[in-house]
């Protein structure tokens, strides 16, 4: 199982590829362009051609490659890879749900409604319109649903051709750190940089304070003088054992 970054980084990196004219030049994202449907994605499913629809075989590819192939259906039907999630519990309608990113958008188109038309994967939900990254469309606006490149598209949330979302099931991400718990985590790092001082005795462990108590009565150790936020031993841990270890030598 693996993250929602890591299918939209696969994605990403896809955006700019064309199909191909023939079986020639699949795994180059610009040579031999043509409108034929041959691309690499088709090869890694099994089915291309001039009849090899592939806007879900590129979401089904990205989640392949991103360790995601248990959470997103291996398949070139959008019906298939709607209804995959329907049967987890994990397909949302459109007006009933607001999208994440990692999401699979499925569209309905004339020919094909209920969501059966086109497929493509939520990149951001920002300012009331969802972002995706889709294949076999085009820049073009609206929904294009054989339009031989892989594109980033955006709609408004309430786009009526949106009919719903699979919601993937991905390994949770790792939260990223508010400032607070940044500094926290600094000022810990630096005090463990900075030996640590004792004041009192009673701030000592235990087997230090017998001997430190005897060198403070016999005036060996008289403290720090000052303001009352300075006075004390002020002695590090290091200071005190080489105190310590003379006065036994001493002895």
């Amino acid at each position: 199982m693996g993250k929602a970054s890591g299918i939209l980084r696969v994605a990403a990196a896809e955006v700019g590829y064309l199909e191909k004219a023939s079986n020639a030049g699949l795994d180059s994202k610009t040579a031999n362009a043509g409108s034929n449907n041959w691309t690499k994605y088709g090869k890694w499913y099994g089915l291309n051609g001039p009849e090899a629809y592939w806007c879900h075989m590129f979401i089904s590819w990205c989640a392949a490659q991103s360790g995601n192939a248990g959470t997103i259906p291996r398949t070139a039907s959008c019906y298939n890879g709607k209804d995959w999630f329907a049967e987890r519990g994990r397909f949302h309608l459109r007006a009933a749900y607001t999208p994440r990113a990692g999401d699979v958008v499925y569209f309905s188109t004339r020919q094909y409604p209920n969501g059966g038309g086109h497929v493509g994967i939520v990149e951001k939900v920002e300012n009331g319109y969802v972002y995706t990254i889709e294949g076999n469309t085009s820049g073009a606006s609206g929904v294009v649903a054989n339009g031989g490149g892989v594109a980033r598209k955006s709609y408004p949330l309430g786009y009526p051709s949106i009919y719903g979302y699979g919601n993937p099931k991905y390994e949770q991400e790792e939260p990223d750190m508010t400032e607070a718990q940044t500094r926290a985590i600094a000022k810990e790092e630096a005090n463990k940089m900075q030996p640590k001082r004792y004041r009192e005795v009673s701030d000592m462990p235990e087997y230090m304070r017998a001997d430190m108590q005897v060198l403070i009565d016999e005036k060996v150790l008289t403290g720090k003088g000052g303001s009352e936020a300075d006075k004390g031993l002020d002695l590090t841990e290091d200071m005190a054992r080489m105190l310590i270890m003379m006065r036994r030598m001493i002895d």
